[in-house]
């Protein structure tokens, strides 16, 4: 039955749209293979491999815009329950190849006095391209600047 679904959803969409989820979806499931089984400061130097670019802003093209949209959403349905770190990594692999000055971010922030949430998110040109939905105010950015200084892969303790 979700396959049925699914199949009326694509169906549905613009044949550009249908084109530029395809990508999407291997490039998520790529990412989510390398932030499995690679250390998590190789798997930040895939997501952007020289590290923030900076200088003028410039403004997305529609076809970059749409692929960013397909990566959210083949995200919000592959990974329902975490998607932003693997969104985050895939377009900021995108904004990279594709030139633009990006920045991936993971920011933490308490939630409910209790607990450590953390969330990921890029930021082009003073806006947030991806992962603006579970951002809030406050989490903070934890000062990656492209690197991850010691530990490696998160579920892994050295």
């Amino acid at each position: 039955m979700r396959l049925l679904s699914f199949a009326r959803k694509f169906g549905a969409l613009d044949t550009r749209d249908q084109w530029a989820l395809v990508p999407a979806t291997v490039s998520l499931l790529v990412a989510r293979v390398a932030l499995q089984v690679l250390p998590f400061r190789t798997f930040l130097r895939w997501a952007d491999p020289h590290g923030p670019r900076s200088g003028a802003p410039s403004s997305l093209d529609l076809p970059t815009r749409r692929r960013i949209r397909a990566v959210e959403r083949a995200g919000c349905r592959l990974f329902p329950k975490n998607p932003c770190l693997i969104q985050a990594a895939v377009v900021q692999r995108l904004l990279w190849r594709k030139g633009h000055p990006s920045e991936l971010r993971i920011g933490v922030r308490k939630e409910g006095g209790k607990h450590l949430e953390a969330h990921a998110w890029v930021e082009s040109g003073g806006e947030v391209v991806v992962g603006a939905r579970g951002r809030s105010d406050e989490h903070v950015p934890l000062p990656l600047s492209g690197r991850v200084e010691g530990g490696g892969h998160p579920s892994r303790r050295e």
